[in-house]
């Protein structure tokens, strides 16, 4: 799940501090794991940078 998060969310590793990149990580891996989301949901949900008031 670890590789899975990082895979992801490359930019956990600028977290510089260790202990707070591996809560970072290990929250988001509760709640893929508790979700049940997979690689492919994750990576399919819609976004945009152009909404306004958000």
């Amino acid at each position: 799940m670890h590789d899975l998060v990082l895979r992801l969310l490359p930019e956990i590793n600028d977290i510089e501090a260790p202990e707070l990149r591996d809560k970072v990580i290990a929250c988001w891996a509760e709640a893929i794991e508790f979700r049940g989301w997979t690689e492919e949901l994750l990576r399919n949900i819609p976004f945009t940078l152009l909404a306004e008031n958000v």
